[in-house]
């Protein structure tokens, strides 16, 4: 991807980033919009999926209801105010949300607010039942309303494909695979990690998840998953380490190698031509390894052809980039609130721009 585009995604009213590279870093003061921006690319590039959008929402404290939810069978269901909570508050007239619109110049997705009724066709003495969709604006204007009941939801159409998910009953979810994997500050989930390495366990990429382990501890010889405590279902990862090669609990490590772990399992397990988008890399890693764990970020993502997105708020982790960064494959990005709450990009792109903008000391918070 190198241009992309949203509209009216939470406080990203209308942003549009071109030059993108292999590897981006995002830095900004607090509230322009760095996490709402990985957001919205994980959603692109997950082709609008709706277990991404679920779990950006539920990532935000907006836990909706759906047919696979624990607390599922409540008697009355709203999920509006949750949908809603995506859309640029500043766009609504009328009582209208915006569309949400993410364009990379050759593929959109949009997610908007409609309804959905059944319409009944007849045909000879037969009646054929079918649904219909209208927009938020044509149904206010009274063309879909005349005494019909319909269902308030969000639509989700991306390039021919359209989903419904309608904000006051249940609807299904279903599998989909992964294009973008999405590691947040606080992502030390040890189940979901389990069962990415189970995907990388036994094949070449196993001996580079060693590798970014050993950037913190270099004696370390092998990882696995095993159960925490004899017959739980709860598996954590476990190490060979040291001359006297002990069996050690990773998490009795540090938070630093919890989250390389964290990082680079991700990254193994994006596919060929997908994202993996880190939200404070630096969070919880010494700077003295932030450039090692640079080298294998930049070294893999052209390995495994994956576009890296990144955000930080420390200038260590910047340094650590402009030094990594001797090529065409790092850009950084700077993030701006105009007074009118535009926010609008500053790109560094060649090698001696970035360290430039180190040299200068650039606004990261």
């Amino acid at each position: 991807m190198e241009t992309f585009h949203v509209n009216n995604y939470k406080g990203l009213k209308d942003l549009e980033l071109r030059g993108l590279s292999r590897v981006n870093l995002i830095v900004g003061r607090n509230n322009v919009g760095k996490s709402s921006l990985l957001e919205v690319l994980s959603l692109y590039y997950s082709g609008g999926s709706v277990n991404e959008l679920l779990d950006i929402l539920d990532y935000s404290g907006e836990r909706v209801v759906t047919k696979t939810s624990s607390y599922s069978g409540e008697k009355v269901i709203d999920n509006e105010a949750h949908f809603l909570s995506l859309f640029n508050r500043s766009g609504f007239e009328g009582g209208k949300a915006p569309a949400i619109v993410l364009d990379d110049g050759t593929f959109v997705i949009s997610l908007g607010i409609g309804y959905q009724k059944e319409k009944r066709i007849r045909k000879d003495s037969s009646v054929n039942h079918i649904l219909e969709y209208l927009t938020e604006s044509e149904f206010l204007s009274g063309s879909g309303k005349n005494g019909v009941i319909a269902e308030k939801g969000l639509a989700i159409r991306a390039g021919d494909s359209f989903q419904f998910l309608p904000f006051h009953s249940e609807f299904q979810v279903f599998a989909e695979s992964k294009k973008c994997v999405f590691v947040r500050p606080a992502d030390f989930i040890l189940v979901p990690n389990a069962a990415l390495f189970d995907k990388i366990a036994m094949s070449d990429k196993e001996e580079k998840l060693l590798a970014a382990l050993r950037i913190i501890e270099p004696q370390i010889q092998k990882i696995n998953y095993l159960e925490s405590d004899p017959g739980s279902k709860n598996r954590v990862p476990f190490v060979v380490v040291g001359p006297k090669s002990e069996r050690v609990r990773l998490t009795s490590m540090g938070d630093g190698i919890n989250r390389i772990l964290t990082i680079i399992l991700s990254m193994l397990n994006c596919p060929a031509g997908g994202a993996l988008a880190v939200d404070e890399i630096d969070n919880g890693l010494h700077y003295s390894v932030q450039e090692q764990l640079w080298k294998m970020v930049f070294s893999l993502a052209n390995e495994l052809d994956v576009q890296v997105f990144a955000t930080t708020h420390s200038m260590d982790c910047l340094k650590s980039f402009a030094q990594v960064n001797s090529g065409e494959d790092g850009l950084l990005i700077r993030l701006d609130a105009r007074s009118d709450g535009e926010i609008v990009p500053q790109y560094y792109s060649e090698p001696d721009d970035i360290r430039f903008a180190v040299e200068s000391q650039i606004e990261l918070r």
